[in-house]
């Protein structure tokens, strides 16, 4: 019930700007498939701190909710790694507002060039850790995952399963649906 109930707005926040019915079904339909699932975080994984290799902050099996940003190989290198400077905002500000206690944010870039990669991370000075993923192991681990570009990223629950699907940088009106759900769950842990 929790899952619809939060579903219905993130649709309507998602189709807003879609062009056709037909477009609205298919998003529909790729969210749907997704919510629910649990993601799974490879091993393989080589996190970085502005390009250089650091162990890893075990985010992704830790408690908390988690922001999963993942960009495949194929999508535009230069958007993907400009919206870092958006992100590093937006990641201050909810940690600000939630405790990094309450949620993290995994980035996982499937870039074969890691050398792009890390020179937009430095250009940026996107000092969160990022994870680089070369292998695609973090999709094929995952492939329930969309591959529309407006689902890569995803707020998952403590269980690691999705619970939300839709940018909040990109889309402002998702940003609400982001903060009621771990207001939640920031509340659930203080008051069990």
């Amino acid at each position: 019930m929790r899952c619809r109930i939060v579903l219905f707005p993130l649709l309507l926040a998602l189709c807003a700007g879609c062009g056709n019915a037909k477009e609205k079904r298919l998003a529909r339909k790729e969210i749907t498939a997704m919510i629910g699932r649990q993601v799974v975080f490879p091993e393989g994984l080589v996190p970085k701190l502005l390009g250089d290799d650091i162990g890893d902050p075990g985010w992704a099996a830790d408690r908390s909710m988690k922001v999963v940003i993942y960009t495949m190989p194929l999508m535009c290198s230069s958007c993907n790694l400009g919206i870092l400077l958006d992100w590093r905002q937006a990641i201050g500000d909810l940690t600000t507002e939630f405790g990094e206690e309450n949620l993290r944010f995994v980035f996982v870039f499937a870039y074969k060039d890691e050398r792009e990669l890390t020179g937009a991370v430095k250009e940026y000075m996107f000092d969160f850790p990022v994870y680089y993923d070369p292998q695609e192991a973090f999709r094929e681990q995952n492939p329930f995952i969309s591959g529309n570009p407006l689902c890569h990223t995803f707020l998952v629950d403590e269980n690691n399963r999705i619970v939300l699907v839709g940018d909040p940088v990109r889309n402002p009106n998702m940003l609400p649906l982001y903060k009621e759900q771990v207001g939640g769950f920031a509340a659930r842990r203080v008051n069990p």
